[in-house]
Order: C-alpha cells, then sequence, then structure tokens
C-alpha cells in the first residue's frame, strides 16, 4: 500500500536521494540507471513514486503512523 499526501512530495524525493546514496556506499548494492541490484540479488526497478522506490530497497515500512 502506498499513500502521500501532495505536499509531502519534495520530503519523499530528498528522503529517497539520501538512501539511494548511503545504498550507494554498501558492498554489493549496484545502481543503474532504471534499477538497484541489492546484496541479496534482488534487482528493484526505479520508476515509482519516491516512497514505492524505497519500500523496494528497505524494509517497506516506512511509515507515519498517527
Amino acid at each position: 500500500m502506498h499513500a502521500m499526501r501532495p505536499e509531502a512530495g519534495d520530503a519523499a524525493w530528498e528522503l529517497y536521494d539520501l538512501v539511494l546514496a548511503d545504498l550507494a556506499r554498501r558492498p554489493g548494492t549496484v545502481i543503474g540507471a532504471t534499477e538497484v541490484l541489492r546484496p541479496d540479488g534482488v534487482r528493484a526497478p526505479l520508476e515509482a513514486p519516491p516512497l514505492v522506490r524505497l519500500g523496494r530497497l528497505l524494509d517497506p515500512h516506512l511509515c507515519r503512523g498517527d
């Protein structure tokens, strides 16, 4: 499931950029133009909104619980 208010878009992209930069420094992660190869061998496509992309790259429980 994915839901995000429009006004959160800039923050979501900022978080995505920070996470991707961190992942780029980790062994076993290969970042390409259209996908990321994770250390577990899974290829995560990058064509989606930022929080969906993050869910493919990380534990999918990136949410605010209020």
